[in-house]
């Protein structure tokens, strides 16, 4: 059975500067860089989810975890595609009841090598987004589903963004440090990195203030040939 989505952009919070989710969140420059860089023409995923202010990354990460398990349409073709292996508790059971922290311990075999069913996914988060993303991906490699790449924007609350180890994810930290976004509001973070992530890019901008935390994704920037 072949996966018809293979890019997820999860989007941050809404509101403010960003009232809208899905597809309306992402620049149509930015999404269409993505689709070039990943040499991928298939359409992709958007996810449209509203996060409380004050929520923490940890929660984030179950909820995104939760989401993958309560919309199994996006990844059911990979799921159906498991060998018939048996499928473990979902991660949100064991977060809930504190039997593990940011990831579990042990995932699934991945699958044999790609084949036209088996094309890794791959995820694009901003702020908020970015632990959410997490756990859309705990739950791919808690039943051996590829992933290969994890494109973190901006985020919030990095340390809560520790992608599923052992699994060769190729892991981009981007973060624009005079972004008021994450300087004022995540302030104690403001210099937070995305654990062991393979690629770390820092840069200043010169844009106003209220443009710099959505800069990367918007059409002022062509963020992917900084890559």
């Amino acid at each position: 059975m072949y996966l018809r989505i293979m890019i997820v952009f999860v989007n941050g919070h809404l509101g403010y500067g960003s009232p809208l989710g899905g597809r309306a969140y992402w620049s149509r420059s930015f999404v269409e860089g993505a689709l070039r860089y990943f040499n991928d023409t298939d359409e992709p995923y958007f996810t449209d989810v509203q996060y409380d202010a004050l929520s923490v990354a940890l929660k984030r990460r179950a909820d995104g975890n939760l989401y993958a398990l309560e919309h199994p349409a996006i990844f059911q073709p990979y799921i159906l595609e498991s060998d018939g292996s048996q499928l473990s508790l979902p991660l949100s059971d064991h977060l809930q009841h504190g039997t593990i922290h940011q990831y579990p311990l042990q995932h699934a075999a991945p699958p044999p090598a790609h084949s036209p069913a088996r094309q890794p996914v791959r995820f694009v988060s901003h702020s908020m987004g970015g632990a959410f993303a997490c756990g859309m991906m705990d739950f791919l490699a808690d039943r051996g589903i590829p992933i290969d790449a994890a494109i973190f924007i901006n985020i919030f609350q990095p340390e809560g963004c520790t992608v599923p180890p052992g699994l060769g994810i190729r892991t981009v930290d981007y973060r624009i440090t005079n972004d008021p976004v994450l300087n004022l509001l995540d302030w104690p973070r403001r210099r937070g990195d995305i654990p062991y992530a393979d690629i770390r890019l820092r840069e200043r901008a010169d844009a106003p203030l209220n443009f710099r935390h959505k800069l990367p994704i918007s059409s002022r920037m062509d963020f992917w040939s900084k890559l």
